[in-house]
């Protein structure tokens, strides 16, 4: 098997190239990783939906992670993983940790919203839907990855302007991943190009999906020996292997009685007004309903009078929107991941 690479050389040759805090924090886990006396590596929440936790895993468990997701993306080594993420957690620090186990080219990029300005040559690279959508905003911003073979994108939920974007592309291929810290990322995936999927399929055969009786997720994952995780992800389930993702269970709005999603509105609030917008529903107290839904916008510009109307048009029963706020500007982190928490 072939050895890692960075940016085409060897390890040590590019870290005495470098003498960046990124560059750093590679060099920290390659040596951890090639000393035999540490069987244990540890990541970090991240905290977005609940007190950030040191998890430890196995160098076993790490591997069959890399591999595991390098048969789903058909990838070999030497081929070439583009690093756009930071690594303070799961998402960024597994590239490292699969171009280690599985030979491949590491190519560390300066986590931003934009994190390169001309179009690169790659066969993956992991990304949140926000950065995605910052970069295509941009001019030439598609022309950035008609070279890039597998885009993935995790995180948070998808918008519904990048969603339009993607819906006539025929490349590179693009996925929405499900994962967390806790499965050491993605243990699902739905294709968002070409030809846009619903529903989240397992990327392994052994990975099985059940549902709680409240709803959540429950996910057995016999590779990595985890058995019974329940999530806080309400869903519906298709079978063992495949599942439809409708929010958050914190998420959820009890609206006399009946529990809405914002994932619920995804495909029916469709508006001029709308695109290129970021956008959720979320819960507003209500005395006689507990909760009703409105509908919160990013934007700098009043909404029109007229638009909730124009907008309950499409809607029926409890999902007709009460109201509508606008925000300036939603709270991001650094690679642009909206925090739900503090949108209101």
């Amino acid at each position: 098997m072939a050895g890692l690479s960075i940016c085409g050389a060897s390890p040590e040759v590019w870290f005495q190239r470098q003498d960046s805090n990124q560059a750093k924090e590679i060099q920290a886990i390659v040596e951890a990783w090639n000393n035999p006396s540490i069987t244990r590596f540890a990541f970090q929440s991240s905290g977005t939906t609940g007190k950030r936790k040191t998890l430890w895993f196995s160098r076993e468990q790490i591997t069959a992670s890399a591999q595991r997701t390098h048969r789903w993306l058909g990838m070999r080594p030497g081929n070439r993983w583009l690093l756009a993420l930071p690594l303070h957690y799961v998402a960024g620090r597994m590239i490292v940790y699969r171009c280690l186990a599985e030979g491949m080219d590491l190519w560390p990029l300066e986590p931003s919203l934009d994190p390169w300005q001309e179009a690169l040559e790659a066969d993956a690279v992991s990304l949140t839907p926000s950065m995605m959508l910052h970069m295509l905003k941009q001019a030439e911003g598609k022309q950035k990855f008609e070279q890039i073979r597998q885009v993935l994108l995790g995180g948070e939920p998808i918008p519904q302007s990048l969603l339009s974007m993607l819906s006539t592309w025929q490349r590179p291929v693009v996925w929405h991943t499900y994962g967390m810290t806790e499965t050491l990322t993605q243990v699902a995936a739905r294709r968002l190009c070409p030809n846009q999927e619903l529903e989240f399929r397992g990327v392994d055969d052994a990975l099985e999906f059940k549902k709680s009786e409240s709803g959540t997720l429950i996910i057995n994952d016999p590779h990595l020996n985890i058995l019974g995780l329940e999530t806080k992800d309400i869903i519906d389930l298709k079978g063992a292997g495949a599942f439809v993702w409708k929010g958050r269970h914190d998420d959820a709005i009890n609206s006399g009685g009946i529990k809405l999603y914002p994932e619920d509105w995804k495909f029916e609030l469709n508006h001029p007004w709308l695109e290129g917008k970021q956008w959720t529903v979320v819960g507003q107290k209500d005395p006689s309903f507990g909760e009703v839904p409105i509908l919160l916008v990013e934007a700098n510009e009043v909404p029109p009078e007229q638009l909730l109307q124009e907008l309950n048009l499409k809607l029926s029963g409890a999902m007709k929107l009460k109201g509508i706020k606008h925000n300036e500007r939603f709270e991001r982190g650094a690679t642009g991941k909206v925090i739900a928490s503090k949108i209101l």
